[in-house]
């Protein structure tokens, strides 16, 4: 089968759950530019995988990093490569509340 006649999955949302110890912001913008790099690279194979975000909650050592995926193994991959050790990763619904009273972008409402 070619290329061009391959259907591409839908994208689904990833949690890479993670305990980190002693991690600083500062380290924190390391492991975001290692998950970058990592998803560049799967995803030059054909993996269609992208890093999207971590949240860092230091009184529990606990990072959480968000990707879209494809698949699971893509998400596995790219943490594999970039060397950034994980518990556990799974699939997510993310739910976003918008505020229906204010239409403005929070960058224009003087927060």
């Amino acid at each position: 089968m070619e290329q061009a006649d391959k259907v591409s999955k839908p994208m689904e949302t990833f949690v890479v759950d993670r305990t980190v110890p002693g991690l600083t912001t500062q380290g924190l913008v390391e492991v975001q530019r290692l998950l970058r790099e990592a998803a560049r690279r799967v995803s030059d194979t054909g993996e269609r995988v992208r890093y999207l975000r971590c949240t860092l909650i230091p009184e529990q050592d606990r990072c959480l990093c968000v990707f879209e995926a494809e698949s699971l193994s893509s998400v596995r991959r790219v943490n594999e490569i970039a060397q950034v050790p994980f518990g556990r990763i799974g699939r997510a619904t993310e739910f976003v509340q918008e505020d229906a009273d204010d239409p403005a972008p929070a960058g224009e409402r003087g927060e």
